[in-house]
């Protein structure tokens, strides 16, 4: 038979133990093998009585009539039910139930440890058991009646293979936030089943949920609960509920978190926590793709913001910035606040870029510069990080194309070159922000370019630009006559791609000069500036000779500009005045008469 939560009572005349003698307290054969079959079932839940919780106690416990809907439970007189009834004499009414309820006193390890508690540590075993009934709402926190129960029976497993010491630290602190703990009631009906509805969720059930799997997964709780002291109440809170996600993680914040401010600390945690409760899943079942996944052809681009691998990639990011680098308290502060308040797409962004940025800037010096001490690295960042449309742009980097549909509105790449072409993009980025830190709008302007080039065109340019720097050591720590000698390609390109608004005609008549005149065709549009996509308009409206011949008399006035023969406005005003010439229709022996004409 099922055994379900029961009432203490007296055994009426009739049931199967019969009266109150002496008699009774022997069992006949059949009622003994009742309730040997019973506890032995499964020791699943006993069904609630109607009867009252204090009503008063019997010598014995036994079982009534089995085809009854509710039933009754009675003390029996044999060794472990006495053993039993000790244990309930001992705690509070409300604990007593509590008891009944989840089983745990028909648990014998429960039985074992709360014998060996002195009435004190046994009343916070007792309540942390009851408030452990009320579900958290926490990722992953169990809600529902069998679960609850599992979660107690594991905390007093846990606590039996600890030394006495230990066990009395983690029942005053387990017993503390079970003080916390605002129950919300059930409904008072029973089901069909005979059992009362599940508690609902509460969010004060959150801390002592977190440190009871904290203990679970913890290897040494002492060195656990000895790892919080240093924090703030609150601080511990957050990080209990990392430790209760996965122990090592708990301990890398901590130790990453030594001598941090506290609101470095505040901070770091706030935004921390939010990602490890996220991630609970993955490191109870593992972060990898389920077998057979597959990535959609289509989809938008927030798509795979929650997928597990995606938030662990944001964590061990995030990981890094208290482990792989020198952030100051005040950096530290200032990045974590500011993920804290953006949606994930634009998070992933913004760690993508500090994470890409810095590799490109400072290399496999990152563990050992400080950069508290280089605040021009800080910025050159926070120029690309802190700009809405450039972390758009970077997400987007990853995408395909465009299709128009909202629903699923860009193609999707494989992980493999989503995950290439978004770091190519950034190390772009950073390296022309770097190159140009005075001019905050460069990422701005660059971004949008991108934006009106379809995925692919993107995707070869800035592969092609990026292939331009071949230096080997990382962009920050070079000289500065160094960079300006090794970028000045780079530069044509990114300034160039600054000032135009037509990169599609652009990247055409790049395409149809010859190889040999594509590097003289950047620095002219360089030096174009922003009469760039003017100079485009006459390159593709023009034939192959009048566009050699324009080219060539525009390299030599740039030339003589930076050889300072020519004042820059002088020459400014010439360029115009000849792509002027070329607004009207002309034949071409007439161009090319021209060009000669004003030829250097």
């Amino acid at each position: 038979m099922k055994l379900y939560s029961a009432t203490l009572t007296t055994p009426p005349p009739n049931s199967l133990t019969g009266p109150r003698t002496t008699e009774a307290k022997q069992p006949d054969a059949q009622t003994a093998q009742q309730l040997k079959s019973a506890q032995q079932a499964s020791q699943d839940s006993l069904i609630k009585s109607d009867g009252p919780i204090d009503a008063p106690r019997g010598e014995k416990f036994t079982v009534t009539d089995p085809s009854a809907t509710v039933k009754t439970y009675f003390v029996l007189g044999d060794e472990r039910n006495e053993r039993i009834e000790n244990v309930l004499n001992r705690v509070s009414k409300e604990q007593r139930q509590s008891l009944i309820n989840t089983e745990m006193i028909l648990d014998d390890n429960f039985l074992s440890l709360a014998e060996s508690l002195d009435d004190n540590a046994l009343g916070q075993l007792a309540s942390s058991i009851h408030k452990m009934q009320t579900p958290a709402t926490v990722h992953m926190a169990p809600n529902y009646g069998l679960a609850t129960a599992r979660l107690a029976k594991e905390f007093v497993a846990d606590l039996t293979a600890m030394s006495s010491d230990t066990q009395l630290r983690v029942l005053e602190r387990a017993a503390g936030y079970a003080e916390q703990v605002i129950s919300r009631p059930t409904e008072s009906t029973y089901n069909a089943n005979g059992t009362l509805p599940f508690a609902q969720p509460s969010p004060s059930a959150n801390n002592l949920y977190n440190f009871v799997s904290a203990v679970h997964k913890s290897d040494d709780p002492d060195a656990m609960l000895n790892s919080l002291q240093p924090f703030t109440e609150s601080q511990q809170d957050t990080l209990l509920l990392i430790y209760a996600a996965d122990n090592q993680l708990g301990q890398d914040v901590v130790e990453g978190l030594t001598d941090r401010s506290e609101q470095a600390t505040d901070s770091f945690l706030n935004y921390l926590g939010g990602l490890a409760e996220k991630a609970r899943p993955g490191f109870e079942y593992g972060f990898n793709k389920p077998v057979g996944y597959e990535e959609p052809d289509r989809a938008n681009i927030d798509y795979d913001n929650e997928m597990l691998w995606v938030v662990k990639d944001m964590l061990d990011t995030t990981m890094s910035f208290i482990s792989e680098y020198q952030f100051s308290d005040e950096q530290l502060s200032a990045m974590t606040d500011k993920l804290s308040y953006m949606e994930s797409t634009h998070q992933r962004s913004y760690l993508e870029i500090t994470k890409t940025g810095l590799e490109t800037l400072v290399g496999d010096e990152a563990d050992t510069l400080e950069l508290e001490d280089n605040p021009e690295i800080i910025e050159a960042l926070d120029q690309l990080r802190d700009n809405h449309s450039t972390r758009e742009g970077i997400a987007l980097s990853r995408m395909g194309d465009d299709t128009g549909d909202p629903t699923s509105r860009y193609e999707v790449k494989d992980d493999y070159e989503s995950k290439r072409d978004q770091k190519n993009m950034i190390r772009l980025m950073v390296t022309d922000a770097w190159l140009n830190k005075d001019d905050i709008s460069r990422s701005t302007a660059l971004n949008t370019t991108f934006s009106e080039l379809n995925a692919e065109q993107r995707d070869q340019l800035v592969q092609d630009i990026n292939q331009l720097n071949t230096a080997e050591v990382p962009l920050a720590l070079q000289e500065s006559e160094e960079q300006n000698q090794q970028f000045s390609r780079f530069l044509t390109r990114t300034n160039t791609l600054a000032e135009t608004d037509n990169p599609a005609a652009l990247l055409q008549a790049e395409a149809q000069q010859p190889g040999e005149q594509k590097e003289t065709f950047w620095q002219v549009a360089e030096f174009a500036g922003d009469q760039v996509d003017a100079l485009v308009g006459v390159l593709l409206t023009s034939s192959e000779a009048v566009g050699t011949q324009l080219l060539e008399n525009l390299s030599s006035s740039a030339d003589s500009v930076q050889a300072g023969e020519t004042g820059a406005l002088q020459a400014r005003t010439e360029l115009v005045e000849t792509l002027s010439f070329f607004s009207e229709p002309r034949p071409e022996e007439e161009q090319l008469e021209y060009l000669q004409k004003i030829a250097r």
